[in-house]
């Protein structure tokens, strides 16, 4: 949702929150009057048109290069926005360091994630994660049998794999030809790198081709995450009108037309739910947010799926805890960790900042003064190489020389660099001053803390496995004889495809 808000006020030019409300309206027409058969063609075509434009893309990055990796990560390394980007990430520690040494500390980790425990655990959390995301298990209900549904997963796998191999070189690019800065000032979550590096591909912001390849790849983009969503309301209304008020409330006992109007009932109170998160969760990055649910899945659902496949002992009371816990220490670890915001912490940022306001004039005096001396020497040379009998010139046509030497001298990219500098100054005084005047008299987080009393961004290397912990124990604690029988039938079931009527008992 915060992903279609950003593309559609970004291209259209409407409120975010208005951008939030009319995606969420057309993800609920497709559940409500499309069902399982709609989710599902949307799901096909986005797969389709977003295998393709990644395909387009990487091989538009990776041609200058003649498609060589060892080429291509040079460039990556000796390029400008890349040297710069990491040089503001490092802060001091890299006024020591050269170009190639801040362009080869981009290939490397730590830029983003200091802590190699959150690496690991944000790696955790996004491949088991992707073996529990809802909108991927459903997919099972499409297919006939037990043997198209692994060869749908195989499929599944080598498609997912390789797109999450694209997106390496489509940030690549992104960070190359575009810049952190052109990104970051469209969108502070950085949510529009892919289609500006789509319209630069394609000739920049003035041309058509440019203009065409950015509204396709919006399109994708927007076609994705309405058929991801589309396909999460569905899993969550399914789960509301089966599980819940078939089965629990009504006891099984409600026809065909019951259900449905339970399940779309359903469906539109889980989208103004999504759509209220969604305006909640303004100026998020969706990579972050993306993270954060896919610790959620491999911590809730990964244990309860993989435990009752295959653990005999594993019960109705093992999973509900283990889902329960598993989900909640997720939350609960993201919400006293780093990514929330602790008012202490900006205010200090913020005054650091503004302490160090007065370093704006330094920064205009470096400019004049690299001008200066690029602007002798560059005239110093220029004597010393002229004859003798040409050291007396007219004064007229001395001025009109130096006017000359200066155009070109302010025109470098040095002195462009420097008020480069300037401008960022400028932004972090005015980010502070606005930081300053929202968090006065504040101190606490949402959470009512002061810092942060988990010290990771990721939970997952601690919430997986807690969650697969409390299906063992409680299915341990609360032992279900009849789960044990039937473990029998449902390992043949998960094998054949057979329907129970046919396994012999």
């Amino acid at each position: 949702m915060v992903g279609c808000g950003v593309l559609v006020k970004t291209l259209i030019g409407i409120d975010y929150e208005v951008s939030v409300i009319a995606v969420g309206t057309l993800m609920l027409a497709y559940v409500v009057f499309g069902g399982m058969v709609a989710t599902t063609y949307v799901q096909i075509v986005k797969a389709v048109l977003l295998v393709i434009a990644s395909l387009v893309l990487v091989t538009l990055v990776w041609m200058p290069n003649g498609f060589s990796l060892p080429a291509f990560l040079h460039t990556v390394v000796d390029n400008p926005n890349v040297q710069a980007q990491v040089a503001k990430l490092l802060g001091a520690a890299a006024e020591t360091m050269t170009p190639q040494e801040l362009g080869q500390r981009f290939l490397e980790p730590g830029l983003f994630l200091k802590d190699p425990i959150d690496q690991i655990s944000l790696g955790m959390a996004l491949v088991f994660g992707t073996a529990g995301l809802p909108h991927i298990l459903m997919r099972f209900f499409t297919v006939p049998n037990a043997q198209e549904a692994r060869k749908s997963v195989v499929w599944a796998m080598a498609i997912i794999g390789g797109f999450y191999v694209l997106t390496l070189f489509l940030g690549f690019g992104a960070a190359m030809h575009v810049g952190s800065d052109v990104i970051g000032g469209i969108d502070k979550g950085g949510n529009m790198a892919a289609p500006l590096l789509a319209q630069y591909l394609g000739g920049g912001q003035n041309s058509l081709l440019g203009n065409f390849m950015l509204a396709f790849v919006a399109a994708v983009a927007f076609a994705t995450i309405v058929a991801v969503v589309a396909g999460l309301v569905l899993a969550s209304a399914s789960a509301i009108a089966h599980d819940l008020y078939v089965n629990v409330i009504k006891d099984g006992d409600t026809s065909q037309t019951q259900q449905m109007k339970a399940a779309r009932i359903a469906s539109i109170g889980v989208g103004i739910v999504a759509i209220i998160i969604g305006m909640l969760a303004k100026g998020q990055n969706v990579a972050h947010l993306v993270g954060m649910a896919f610790a959620v899945a491999a911590s809730s659902n990964l244990p309860a799926i993989f435990l009752t496949l295959y653990w005999k002992k594993c019960n109705t009371a093992g999973i509900v805890a283990g889902m329960l816990i598993g989900a909640g220490s997720a939350i609960l670890m993201v919400l006293v960790s780093p990514n929330m915001t602790y008012p202490l912490k900006v205010l200090a940022d913020a005054k650091i900042v503004l302490e160090g306001a007065p370093a704006k004039p330094a920064v205009e005096a470096k400019a004049s003064e690299g001008i200066m001396c690029e602007f002798f020497t560059t005239c110093q040379k220029r004597e010393a190489a002229k004859p003798a009998v040409e050291s007396v010139v007219s004064v007229p046509q001395k001025i009109a020389e130096l006017k000359e030497l200066l155009m070109r001298i302010r025109s470098q990219e040095a002195v462009a660099g420097i008020n480069k500098q300037i401008v960022e100054l400028e932004k972090s005084i005015t980010k502070a001053n606005e930081d300053l005047a929202k968090f006065q008299g504040q101190s606490t987080s949402i959470m009512g803390l002061k810092k942060p009393l988990f010290r990771l961004k990721n939970p997952g290397i601690i919430s997986i496995p807690l969650g697969f912990l409390m299906v063992i124990l409680f299915s341990l604690l609360k032992r279900d004889k009849r789960a044990e029988d039937l473990w029998e039938e449902l390992y043949v079931r998960q094998n054949t495809g057979l329907h129970v009527e046919d396994v012999s008992h």
